[in-house]
């Protein structure tokens, strides 16, 4: 079979990851408490996002765990997780093109 039939291109992979990093968006930590702070992120990425995006997810607090300590213990599971990884921004994608 032609290789296309068995992966995405590069359109569709991109697409894809955006579609996963749009729809789990998770705040933790003290801030998250802040009234109203969920809602307006949400609303706001619903209005940027592309349009390959179908909608915006925003969770606070999952598992109504003490905020606090909740941000620290996502970010240890999150670097340790080797497939995460790609969803992972570098200093480079970060920057804008031919930014120092």
């Amino acid at each position: 079979k032609d290789k296309g039939d068995k992966e995405k291109s590069g359109e569709g992979k991109a697409a894809d990851s955006l579609q996963r990093l749009y729809s789990n968006i998770i705040l933790a930590g003290g801030g998250s408490e802040i009234k109203g702070l969920g809602e307006a992120l949400e609303a706001r990425l619903n209005k940027i996002k592309p349009a390959s995006v179908a909608q915006a997810t925003v969770v606070i607090n999952p598992k109504g765990r003490a905020s606090a300590n909740l941000a620290w213990g996502g970010a240890c599971i999150a670097a340790s997780v080797e497939c995460h990884r790609e969803l992972f921004l570098t200093r480079e994608d970060w920057l804008p093109p031919g930014g120092a």
